[in-house]
């Protein structure tokens, strides 16, 4: 089935399916069809199959045991991902105009939360990883200070874990939080899989949150765009949590994907223990032997009670080179093309491979093999480097050709520095109020000092380093001709043209 010589979508994943391409990301079920039988399933609410909306039968009975398994007081199916949860949370405890406290490495739908319900936000930045420049956890006196400044705070929102498996110490913020009447909202997005396993954190609901988002499709064997959202205790109206879900899920919400969330809440419920026990051991002897590269870091339990981490998620594989010519971007790339290994996502220096309970161990052996032979490669590179650099000082006809002078120049990445992980900006409007100014589209070198017009960021992970009106700093044009230098795409606001960016006229 073809339109203009294009093949249908249907054909194009049918035949990238039968590749050899091994999936270190998500959707959690990795491509093992546990489950599939879809379009002789898919229907709308008819007779005896209850509403999303208005569910008094099989659906109520299924979030209730969700609810009971999960410890919250109630559960919530999600047809349009965690962002619909995350969407709906935020409204339900805000007005219009609000104050809101945000950790500023909250995902995209966090400031959109912000921007539709036109609430003045607060922010308290993570810690950073010294050497490895990562994300580190969100210190709990900062939420406190900025409760105590701010008395009219409505909420916090927090995302634990990480994209790269960094957990806060969720029930110290949400006894804070409590202490000033606040409810906590916490993105846990990709920690849907923490209560069945005892080698992970614990779950921010066990914590104490009061709201937790999870993703299904991320990290257990359900599809894409699943979800679910736990609500806990008397400080978030049930009421209106109800009706945001309908505000910002779709009227027809899928059956194949609910029924995707109940087979696998119910797999998991009947094989976690079994599983788990075996990916335990799985990824045992993967990190036991990334232990031994020596070009290669990765993200440990050593960092746990460094830079404000309580824990770390060990299903999460963050790994990068500790020499400067072999980014994130780079890895990645040879990764997928040599390898035929499709990582989650690069940064500027790592890589994250995600991996669930369903990777077999042929795939993570792939994988563990293919870092050995980059971990030789780069041993290679580094010796021939410092050859090179010494023939070059000894005898002027061991001297680099001028090709192979641009060519070792073009590969070298410049070093990432602490500045280019810090997020904080002077906020001049909130990001609606910015929505209402006239922008205009300047070059990089006029927007120094200038206020920001519209969002910017990389995705995945989709965290915005730019928001509407902050005033924009020369951390900010040097990170986004980074980004452009080196690949990678900038979403939000920053689509225009290269170098160029829309600010408030």
């Amino acid at each position: 089935m073809k339109e203009n010589n294009v093949p249908s979508l249907y054909e194009k994943l049918e035949e990238y399916s039968k590749e050899n391409f091994y999936p270190f990301h998500m959707p959690g079920h990795k491509r093992v069809p546990l489950f599939d039988r879809s379009y002789s399933i898919d229907i709308t609410e008819i007779h005896d199959f209850d509403d999303l909306h208005h569910p008094e039968g099989i659906l109520k009975e299924k979030m209730e045991s969700a609810a009971k398994f999960y410890g919250a007081d109630q559960s919530f199916y999600l047809v349009n991902g965690s962002t619909a949860g995350i969407l709906s949370a935020i409204s339900a405890v805000t007005e219009i105009g609000d104050e809101i406290l945000i950790a500023r490495n909250c995902h995209k739908s966090v400031f959109h939360a912000v921007f539709l319900r036109k609430l003045k936000p607060y922010y308290v930045y993570p810690n950073v990883l010294e050497k490895i420049w990562i994300n580190g956890g969100i210190s709990p006196i900062d939420i406190e200070n900025q409760l105590k400044l701010h008395p009219n705070i409505k909420a916090v929102v927090i995302v634990s874990p990480t994209y790269e498996g960094i957990v806060s110490d969720v029930k110290t913020i949400a006894e804070i939080s409590h202490q000033y009447g606040v409810p906590l909202i916490v993105d846990e997005a990709h920690g849907a899989h923490f209560i069945y396993g005892a080698q992970f954190p614990k779950s921010a609901l066990e914590c104490g949150a009061d709201v937790v988002i999870q993703s299904l499709h991320k990290t257990l064997p359900s599809m894409t765009q699943t979800a679910i959202l736990h609500k806990k205790g008397n400080l978030v109206s049930i009421d209106q949590l109800k009706f945001y879900l309908q505000v910002y899920q779709t009227s027809s919400p899928s059956y194949v994907l609910m029924a995707s969330i109940d087979s696998c809440l119910i797999w998991m419920k009947e094989n976690a223990r079994v599983y788990m026990m075996d990916y335990d051991k799985k990824l045992r002897k993967v990190y036991k032997e990334l232990d031994k590269l020596k070009n290669i870091w990765h993200l440990s339990s050593q960092w746990i009670g460094k830079s404000e981490i309580l824990d770390w998620d060990c299903s999460k594989i963050v790994f990068g080179s500790r020499l400067e010519n072999w980014s994130g971007e780079r890895i990645m790339n040879v990764l997928r093309e040599e390898y035929h290994l499709e990582m989650e996502m690069s940064a500027p220096n790592y890589v994250v491979a995600m991996t669930s309970v369903m990777d077999c161990e042929e795939g993570l052996n792939r994988l563990v093999n293919a870092l050995k032979a980059l971990d030789q490669r780069m041993c290679v590179d580094e010796k021939e480097r410092m050859n090179l650099n010494l023939c070059h000082k000894v005898d002027d006809k061991w001297k680099l050709s001028d090709t192979i002078k641009e060519e070792t120049r073009t590969k070298q990445y410049p070093q990432i520095s602490p500045e280019f992980w810090n997020f904080e900006h002077e906020i001049v409007l909130s990001p609606y109020e910015a929505s209402l100014k006239e922008k205009e589209l300047v070059s990089l070198e006029k927007a120094l000092s200038r206020i920001c017009a519209q969002s910017g960021y990389i995705y995945p992970p989709g965290i915005p380093f730019i928001m509407p009106g902050e005033r924009l700093e020369r951390k900010d044009m040097e990170r986004i001709l980074y980004y452009q230098t080196h690949g990678f795409e900038i979403r939000g606001g920053l689509q225009g043209e290269k170098n160029y960016i829309y600010v408030i006229k």
